[in-house]
């Protein structure tokens, strides 16, 4: 931050900071007015320690006035500024550094005071080292001096494009040239209160560092976020100096600073990649950077403001049976205002439902702009397939057995088959055998299966058929996992007996989609009949 540095003139000029920074007065604050004419001088005394202003002068070609008002007023009779500046009517002041002070000008402002017939254009000019000594415009700007039958006096801002600066040991002149088209002979003054915003600089000094920033800054208990400054020193440091930049307490208090970056730096200026850790609370912040040798501790810069991060946890709800789908409940603590959630289901809400299996990721921004993402995988519950083999029985009363193979869904599993075995694995007469699957999730699956006799559908008859899903609400299929000799006949039955399916299916066919949605609840009997005439049987339950 700026210190005020404002030298007050009782009668004529000050020096002060940017009036746009908080102002804190020079000292001594109080300096003595005009002497007669015809020496008018600034008070002898520095306006801040190693600045001092030169007594004023006017130009040659302005003759003092001997009337009351003409104290501190010149007489001007030219039609232009480079007339003026030929005739030498101009009024002239010199700022002056010491050997161990350099200064900065920001702004000045003229108050000015004319006759009716006083000039009524002006423009300021400079020089100084920056300019070879030689006059140059403070400000493009042509100013115009108010008619003082409606305005006694006309004040006048002049603000350089960049701050005009003075080494130690040096000086700036300022030179107030005036005109009046009219070419008539007129009186104008510097009133009270004209004033010098600037700085005294001591050298040996670190300009408060210019935080380069694009994005907010986001620090969250578990996450912190980077900052890069741009500083630069005025005097003698020495070469590879360590300067350490520093971050103030959520209060803006420097008592117990907190390094958050450095830098080794020979040419003593340069970027600093500082880090503010996690846990860091959210508030307006200050940063300052200090040096080791000489240790100098420099200017502050205000304002740094440090938003709360975004942290997010989940709960993930993963499927429990092939056909079901994932959810996922998410945690946010932190961010600021409105929250605007993105997944990449194109879902806008926090928790999401019905997620098939993958990766979700979701990107989470709040209205100061901090965000924060992550990704889930929803684990799919593999299908159920049951496969079995069959060995089939060589006579009518004769045994044959069926050995199970069941994968997906999730182990272990159990049986229960319709003679009431619980086992993968059973033995019996020929015919039809259902069993239900259950896994360790409760999820089943339903298949019936034939051991046939060896004069019936031949010795190496496996697996013939797979129900699924039973119970059923749509639609029920029918898969044959061992295409049977010749052609086929599928008739299902209610259990009055009625026919409330039939179709022929060929040598070919390996699966029958069987719609059931305007089936009645209950149990249904399905019979498949070859060509030959042996038939097997399984059972359809039907619920809505």
């Amino acid at each position: 931050m700026k210190r005020k540095l404002m030298f007050l003139l009782v009668s004529v000029f000050g020096l002060g900071i940017n009036p746009v920074k908080a102002q804190t007065p020079f000292n001594p604050t109080t300096y003595s007015g005009w002497m007669t004419t015809p020496n008018n001088y600034f008070a002898n005394l520095p306006a801040a320690s190693g600045v001092t202003f030169s007594q004023p002068a006017r130009g040659a070609g302005n003759q003092f006035s001997t009337a009351a008002d003409g104290i501190n007023s010149g007489q001007w009779q030219n039609t232009s500024s480079s007339d003026a500046i030929a005739a030498n009517r101009y009024f002239v002041f010199s700022i002056t550094a010491n050997s161990s002070t350099s200064i900065q000008v920001d702004s000045l402002l003229l108050i000015l005071a004319r006759t009716s017939a006083g000039p009524d254009s002006c423009i300021l000019q400079y020089k100084s080292p920056a300019t070879g000594y030689n006059f140059v415009p403070v400000a493009p700007d042509t100013y115009t001096i108010l008619n003082p039958s409606t305005d006694p006096t006309t004040s006048i801002s002049v603000v350089p494009a960049m701050p005009l600066m003075v080494p130690a040991s040096d000086s700036i002149v300022f030179r107030l040239v005036a005109w009046h088209a009219s070419s008539s002979l007129g009186k104008m003054r510097m009133v009270n209160n004209t004033a010098v915003y600037g700085r005294a600089i001591p050298l040996n000094t670190i300009e408060a560092p210019n935080v380069q920033i694009t994005d907010a800054l986001c620090v969250s208990a578990i996450k912190g976020d980077s900052v890069q400054v741009i500083f630069n020193t005025t005097g003698t440091f020495d070469g590879g100096n360590s300067y350490t930049l520093e971050l103030s307490d959520a209060s803006g208090s420097f008592s117990t600073p907190l390094a958050i970056g450095s830098l080794n730096s020979s040419s003593n200026s340069g970027t600093i990649h500082g880090f503010i850790p996690s846990g860091t609370s959210s508030a307006s912040y200050r940063l300052r950077v200090r040096s080791s040798n000489p240790a100098v501790t420099g200017l502050d810069t205000t304002g740094l403001l440090i938003n709360s991060g975004i942290v997010l946890t989940a709960s993930v709800l993963q499927p429990a049976c092939p056909d079901n789908t994932g959810e996922i409940d998410l945690e946010l603590s932190g961010g600021t205002g409105i929250i605007q959630y993105d997944w990449s289901t194109g879902q806008t809400t926090e928790d999401v439902a019905n997620l098939p299996g993958g990766n979700v990721a979701v990107l989470v921004t709040d209205q100061a702009g901090c965000s924060a993402d992550s990704s889930f995988q929803i684990l799919p519950v593999p299908a159920f397939n049951v496969s079995a083999t069959i060995s089939n029985a060589l006579c009518a009363s004769c045994f044959g057995s069926i050995d199970l193979h069941v994968s997906g869904g999730n182990a272990p599993y159990s049986y229960w088959w319709s003679n009431n075995a619980a086992s993968s694995q059973i033995i019996g007469v020929p015919g039809t055998y259902c069993v239900t699957v259950t896994d360790a999730n409760n999820c089943t699956t339903d298949s019936c299966l034939v051991i046939s006799s060896t004069a019936g559908l031949g010795e190496e008859t496996s697996f013939v058929w797979t129900v699924f899903p039973n119970p059923a609400s749509e639609s029920v299929q029918l898969v044959f996992s061992s295409v049977l000799a010749g052609s086929k006949e599928l008739i299902i039955l209610d259990l009055s007996g009625r026919t409330v399916y039939q179709s022929s299916l060929t040598q070919e066919t390996e699966q029958v989609i069987i719609p059931v949605k305007n089936w009645s609840n209950g149990a249904y009997q399905f019979l498949l009949i070859t060509e030959t005439g042996n038939s097997g049987s399984g059972r359809i339950v039907v619920s809505h």
